[in-house]
């Protein structure tokens, strides 16, 4: 009931409705640590997404593709041991782009293949993006 699902009047669940259940239950497989045992962050709500975090981690849910890098003001890169999608474990390199010399107190995160131009998202409902704490 909580992901708005129930049977029709014969009882049976629609078609829609297994189809958008496999969806959730799919992305689930891959990304439930950014939900489980996780809560809110520290580091506020930004304009692409929503951020989780739990002892070790903080969870970057993207949900919405972005001009360049996605920022983040007041996180420094040397905070974190590794940056990856939570998905496939890919690391995210940090490199230097335009950007990073122009604004020194946000930390920019490529979710292309390099840190200068725009892509579309690995996950278009929501790419998950794991910093895993020093």
């Amino acid at each position: 009931m909580l992901l708005n699902v129930g049977p029709d009047a014969k009882g049976y669940i629609p078609k829609e409705s297994v189809e958008i259940l496999t969806e959730v239950g799919d992305w689930m497989k891959q990304n439930s640590a950014s939900i489980y045992g996780c809560g809110k962050s520290t580091i506020e709500r930004q304009p692409w997404g929503a951020v989780t975090e739990n002892e070790t981690d903080i969870f970057l849910h993207v949900y919405e593709d972005s001009v360049g890098p996605i920022s983040l003001k007041g996180i420094k890169k040397e905070d974190f041991k590794l940056i990856q999608f939570e998905a496939d474990g890919a690391e995210i390199r940090l490199l230097p782009s335009w950007t990073t010399g122009n604004y020194p107190d946000h930390m920019y995160i490529p979710v292309g293949p390099d840190s200068f131009g725009s892509y579309n998202l690995p996950d278009l409902i929501d790419t998950v993006i794991r910093m895993i704490k020093k």
